[in-house]
């Protein structure tokens, strides 16, 4: 059968782009880190850019 995707919280996501964006980690060591794989690193911080509310 399929692989079950894993889903992450917000909360998770936000450190992650914090990671990047306030820490200046790259996306390879945010996701070394956070045991995740780099494009969603990538694709978190993207969404989080075009999101408003985010500082």
């Amino acid at each position: 059968m399929g692989e079950k995707w894993k889903t992450y919280d917000v909360a998770f996501k936000k450190k992650a782009v914090d990671l990047y964006l306030k820490e200046g980690l790259g996306y390879k060591s945010v996701a070394e880190r956070l045991g995740i794989d780099h494009s969603m690193v990538r694709s978190w911080v993207k969404f989080f850019r075009r999101t408003p509310k985010y500082e």
